[in-house]
């Protein structure tokens, strides 16, 4: 496979060419992972809404059919559901972990997933 790299032109967007007859998986991952960089999310604080960069975001979380995102000081809820992520970020999340409380402890909260990037 050959590579070339060139500057753009003054005022020209830069861009990414691939020319193949299929995509292998492992290009594939290189590409969703470019255009990850760029994506931006939607998460909700309160009554404010928030544009989040996605390289911000450290790890989503899902509770009681609610997901999170979490940056280094923030946290912001999202109304997309995990598989949406997934695809919106061209990632593969995987479970972490899954805690369940008794009821008598938490009843608001029984169950919460923690989700880890993986691909």
């Amino acid at each position: 496979m050959k590579i070339i790299i060139e500057p753009p032109q003054p005022g020209e967007e830069e861009q990414i060419i691939v020319k193949c007859n299929s995509i292998p998986p492992s290009l594939m991952c290189l590409l969703n992972a470019f255009k990850a960089q760029d994506n931006m999310l939607i998460g909700y604080s309160g009554s404010d809404i928030h544009r989040v960069a996605s390289k911000d975001i450290f790890y989503i979380e899902t509770v009681d059919n609610k997901t999170f995102l979490y940056g280094a000081k923030d946290v912001y809820e999202s109304k997309q559901k995990l598989y949406e992520l997934e695809k919106a970020l061209g990632i593969k999340l995987k479970i972490k972990s899954v805690d369940i409380s008794p009821l008598s402890e938490d009843i608001q909260n029984p169950v919460r997933f923690t989700f880890e990037i993986v691909g």
